[in-house]
């Protein structure tokens, strides 16, 4: 089976689990701010997943 379609499924997951517990989170306790967090910390996401595109790449 080639491993083409099946990449980035795992991360977009893990992603999209993190996104709805985040909103969640906010909904269960309204003085957490998602979009407060988002706007913050951003660039971490795009280092992260730079860093594993080069992990990828090297292994």
């Amino acid at each position: 089976m080639a491993e083409g379609p099946r990449r980035g499924t795992l991360t977009l997951g893990i992603l999209l689990i993190a996104v709805g517990l985040l909103f969640l989170w906010q909904n269960l306790f309204g003085s957490f701010s998602v979009w407060a967090l988002m706007v913050r910390y951003w660039p971490v996401l795009l280092i992260l997943l730079g860093a594993r595109m080069m992990i990828r790449y090297f292994l």
